[in-house]
């Protein structure tokens, strides 16, 4: 405080009764009176950081960093900084000071200026950040190449992460701490220090520098005092500069500078109780309140008509005693009228002018109410000054709006309602605020890179109702950003809210069958889905093809949103009924109906994405825990992803670590040409409701195996096809890729796919982009415990519907008690694992799992797979040879199939013959439904699978079509408990069969024929039309099936199962006995 203004400011308190005014800017003062009153009440004064001790409370605020230095450049020996600018004088002097407030400023994190005049706005972007987007310092010199080292890792709260300047005798680093600030001290966390520290400040973001503070010793300092302050006390600093000299420490000859963390403590606030001499009391009711403000935005230009509602408003009021201001700006009052205690104010907003850092147009609401005084404001009753993209005066001085072809910037602090549909831009770069006006939008643009800003399509609370289009071209050789690449939607260290219109729901099932020309649909439950909209209704056919899933346009929804009429007749049969078994049995087979179609889009070009199998993608990542928001609901993303591009995904979280603000849910993603969902990197994202159809590659993917606490719920993938890039087992696709147990995955649907449904592939060690992160160093996702993995259904995948199988070089899955990388003890035993409730049906395989450790498949129902419903360890046949079958691990009991529901098919028995009879040259008919087992024309050479007529010895070693319901290990230790088999009633079906392992291919030298015996044990058994096919052997020896409790075999507890010549000679043996039943 200072000058004529301070002094009139006393005269005018001690006008009024102060007997203690404020002579400091920074002083806390109160004085309380009567109005007319003759003397004062109370007053109080409380000074702030006029002496050191005067401070009562300090916090830490970490500035935003702006460096000469930035990851990206290689060290090398290099002269000075002040090579330019020498001095003369002592270390701290004031012209060593000089010379080093002469050093030209490096690369900054504020941006100025929003134009359309790069000549190459690549570049310019680049440039722009102070990391320059996570380039890696590549020297010969450089430590830990490869490695980020930019310089906002000096503040970003991660002591894994640092600032680092090697080859150089001294360094400069500069912080932005945007705003005014009164600082105490610097506190430095080092890896590499510095044993003299200089420190400037600058009131005016580094126009002017002055001596703040310095140190000289034989150590890095830890602590530095820094004293800012003018004479009248006023916190005006802003910049800082620190100048570092005399490295403690080399790295290949060369000096280096590292910090890891460096936090600056201001004063904040001063604490104070205080009483006044007399009793003070505030009446809230009689206080006004400026409840809400409509609209609560207008453009910077001013002319917008403002409604402002109060309570608590006396009477007598008119509207010549009523003032507003917003932001500071006056809003010309026009009216004035009130009911009871109730009033509402009609203003016109004046200019504000273009917004920016120094004038952002968000301040507060006052509203003056004559005698009464100023009311108060609600949190509804705020008023912020936009842009408009269609008012000329936002662009002014920029050569009028954006054209075709133009680059935009939207600068820190500005906002800009985009208002018009733009002609087509080149790139849009925000890093103020860009938000779409509630009407519809049409905008298309190669690039939209979103850094340090926020990009808006409706809110959370206020999703978008209209109709939005953002269409984002490139092709195969657009130019990239580094790390976000073309056709991107790029999210760093942002913001981004895409809110389309909510739905009742995104999926359900029919309620009806449904016939090839029937030309509605019955559903299960209630929709809301728009007349004009594209469902996805997904494939139940008999062989497990997903081909006759198909896309449908809706007509009518009525009968409640029950029944959908359609715009064309349906191409194939869809099933949609509860099928009664015995036993009082029931399974529930229903095709998914699936919302394609959503009011905000983001697509690729069309036809071009489609023919380069090149579209758009949204890639969210810039590092550090919650350094960006995503919320993104209800849109519809389509023609995305990039075909053998890595990175390129659909939907993309990439390396960010925790994200518990962000979530994709109630999403359609749909024709993909790279995935769906990618979760790389991140923690705690929610993606929940959403529906994929025709992806490539896995849909739902959790990608290097470090991955944690991710919640997949609810989702449904439909049409999962093979992707020839990216990692091999995109080419055999999963449509949920689980690389990590500690995630929640739960009731999922994956409802056609050329392979796999859910594949379980926890790996023995993180990999990809993230094995050298030291956030995942020791961490083994092949030893962690399983955390929720329940109530997922899986059908018409063409290899299994549940896959618990590691990759062939991962071993297997063995969830460990204290330390998942170590090796089983006594004190680190294996944690059962539990995968609850699975619904596997009409698959080519229901549940297949390999070497595995306290494996619990508990609850399951596998029903109607063509070939085996449950596939036991030892089937992977990874390695060549007799001995490469993988193993169950644990003791006995700790392996379980529990209370598993299998049934060889769902005909109505016993009257389920009719059989189909073709020739191995014939085309494969299907009557109806699958019909099984008395192919009496089929020669035995071959057999039906996935619709096809293939070579039978590769898959059964039989001569007639199997389907198998336990296929048991090759290897010792499952118990299954509780089991029931239902129709296993006919030649085709074999309710059990042992030594789980693929037959060798032609000339390999080696069979298993006389290898196996190994045990499996049953109990609490129950059969239900399933008399005569409960075993089947292919060679002596092959299993040894134990019945604990005599449910297995009708026998006395502890009876045994085998196929052996020996045993079943009476002669040695009159015990036992041959049964047809078990292959006897």
């Amino acid at each position: 405080m200072a000058g004529s203004g301070a002094a009139n400011l006393v005269a005018a308190l001690q006008q009024l009764g102060a007997t203690n005014p404020p002579n400091a800017m920074t002083d806390a003062y109160a004085l309380v009176g009567i109005k007319g009153g003759a003397a004062a009440i109370a007053e109080s004064r409380v000074a702030c950081c006029e002496a050191e001790t005067a401070c009562v409370t300090c916090t830490m605020h970490v500035p935003p960093v702006a460096a000469t230095l930035a990851g990206g450049v290689a060290a090398a020996p290099s002269d000075s900084v002040l090579a330019s600018s020498p001095y003369t004088g002592a270390f701290g002097s004031a012209a060593h000071a000089a010379s080093i407030g002469e050093v030209a400023a490096g690369p900054t994190s504020t941006v100025v200026m929003a134009a359309a005049s790069y000549s190459d706005p690549l570049e310019a972007l680049a440039a722009d950040d102070a990391e320059p987007l996570d380039s890696s310092c590549d020297g010969a010199t450089s430590l830990n190449a490869g490695a980020r080292f930019g310089a906002r890792s000096a503040t970003d709260g991660d002591m894994e992460t640092y600032w680092i300047v090697s080859g150089q005798p001294d360094a400069v680093l500069d912080l932005d701490l945007g705003q005014d600030a009164f600082v105490k001290r610097l506190e430095f966390e080092w890896l590499h220090a510095a044993a003299s520290v200089v420190i400037l400040s600058s009131p005016n973001g580094g126009g002017s520098w002055r001596l703040a503070g310095w140190a000289n010793a034989s150590a890095g300092p830890t602590s530095i005092a820094v004293n800012t302050s003018d004479a009248d006390g006023v916190a005006d600093d802003r910049s800082l500069r620190l100048y570092l000299s005399d490295a403690i420490s080399t790295v290949d000859g060369l000096p280096v500078f590292a910090i890891r963390e460096l936090r600056v403590v201001c004063c904040e606030q001063v604490k104070e109780s205080a009483s006044p001499d007399a009793l003070l009391m505030l009446s809230v009711a009689a206080t006004p309140i400026a409840e809400s403000i409509a609209p609560a935005s207008g453009g910077s230009a001013g002319g917008t008509a403002v409604n402002i509602t109060l309570s608590g408003v006396p009477d007598g009021l008119t509207a010549i005693d009523v003032a507003v201001t917003l932001s500071g700006i006056e809003c010309a009052v026009t009216s004035w009228a009130s009911t009871g205690n109730h009033g509402t104010i009609s203003c016109v907003t004046g200019s504000h002018g273009p917004t920016g850092a120094a004038n952002p147009g968000d301040g507060p609401t006052i509203v003056r109410l004559g005698s009464v005084g100023t009311a108060a404001a609600a949190k509804g009753a705020r008023f912020a000054y936009v842009d408009l993209w269609s008012a000329s005066t936002t662009w002014s001085g920029l050569g009028g709006a954006p054209r075709a072809g133009d680059t935009v910037w939207i600068r820190k602090g500005q906002r800009i309602v985009l208002d018009v549909s733009p002609p087509s831009l080149y790139m849009l770069i925000v890093q103020g605020q860009l938000e779409f006006a509630r009407q519809d939008i049409d905008l298309e643009v190669n690039y939209i890179f979103v850094m340090d800003g926020s990009f808006t399509v409706g809110t959370e609370r206020e999703p978008f109702e209209h109709r939005a289009v953002i269409t984002l071209n490139g092709n195969p050789v657009s130019k990239e950003i580094p790390m976000y690449g073309a056709a991107v939607l790029g999210c760093r260290r942002c913001t981004l809210d895409l809110h389309g219109k909510p739905t009742l729901r995104t999926h359900t099932v029919l309620e009806q069958t449904v016939l090839s020309g029937d030309t509605q649909l019955w559903l299960r439950e209630a929709v809301d889905w728009a007349v004009g909209s594209v469902v996805v209704v997904t494939s139940t056919a008999a062989n497990a093809t997903l081909e006759e899933g198909e896309t449908l346009i809706i007509e009518a929804v009525t009968d409640g949103g029950y029944r959908l009429q359609l715009t064309t007749p349906v191409l194939y049969d869809h099933l949609g009924e509860t099928r009664y078994l015995a036993g009082g049995h029931n399974v529930s087979l229903r095709a998914n109906v699936g919302l394609l179609t959503r009011n905000v889009v983001v697509q690729g070009r069309t036809p071009f994405s489609q023919l380069d199998k090149h579209g758009c993608h949204i890639m969210m990542h810039s590092r550090g825990h919650e350094s960006l928001v995503s919320r993104i609901e209800n849109i519809e993303l389509r023609y995305a992803g990039q075909f053998g591009r890595v990175g390129r995904y659909a939907l993309h979280f990439h390396m960010i670590g925790n994200v518990r603000q962000s979530y994709l849910r109630s999403n359609s993603v749909h024709h993909t040409y790279n995935r769906a969902v990618a979760i790389h990197g991140v923690h705690y994202l929610r993606v929940t409701d959403n529906v994929a159809f025709e992806t490539r590659g896995h849909t739902y993917f959790i990608e290097d195996g470090g991955e944690t606490k991710n919640v997949i719920q609810g989702n449904l993938a439909s049409n999962v096809r093979e992707s020839f890039s990216m990692l091999n087992t995109d080419a055999t696709p999963a449509a949920f890729w689980i690389t990590n147990p500690d995630n929640y995955v739960s009731h999922n649907k994956a409802a056609g796919s050329t392979h796999y449904g859910f594949w379980f592939n926890p790996v023995d060690s993180v990999g990809g982009a993230s094995e050298f992160e030291p956030e995942y160093v020791g961490v083994c996702p092949q030893g962690v415990q399983l955390l929720w993995f329940a109530d997922n259904e899986a059908h018409n995948c063409g290899a299994d519907g549940l896959k618990v199988q590691p990759h062939a070089s991962s071993g297997g899955y063995y969830p460990m008690k204290l330390d998942p990388c170590a090796a089983v003890s006594a004190s680190n035993t294996f944690v059962e694992a539990h995968f609850l409730r699975q619904f596997s049906w009409r698959n080519t395989n229901g549940v297949a799992f390999t070497s595995v450790a306290a494996f619990n498949l508990v609850d399951a129902v596998v029903v109607d797979n063509n070939e085996r419903n449950i596939e036991c360890t030892g089937a992977d046949g990874v390695q060549p040879g007799p001995s490469s079958f993988s193993k169950l691990r644990g003791p006995w009991g700790v392996n379980n199939l529990v209370r598993p529901l299998i049934a060889a098919h769902l005909l109505e028995c016993p009257a389920c013959d009719g059989a189909v009879r073709v020739k191995p040259a014939s085309r494969l008919i299907y009557r109806g439904e699958w019909t099984v087992a008395i192919y009496e024309e089929l020669s035995k050479d071959y057999i039906i699978r996935g619709g096809s007529i293939i070579n039978a010895r590769d898959i059964s070693g039989h001569g007639y079509p199997v389907r198998l319901g336990i296929e048991t290990p090759a290897w010792y230790g499952l118990t299954v408990r509780n089991a029931t088999f239902i129709n296993y009633d006919r030649r085709g079906t074999i309710a059990v069969a042992g030594f789980a392992k693929a037959f060798p291919p032609a000339g390999a030298g080696y069979d298993f024929r006389n290898a196996g015996a190994m045990e499996t044990r049953f109990v609490g058994t129950t059969w239900y039309e399933s008399d005569d096919y409960r075993v089947r052997w292919r060679w002596a020896n092959e299993a040894l099936f134990v019945d604990e409790d005599g449910s297995f075999t009708g026998e006395q507890p502890g009876s045994s199962v085998l196929h052996n010549n020996l045993v079943a000679d009476k002669r040695a043996f009159p015990e036992c006995y041959q049964d047809s039943r078990y292959g006897g």
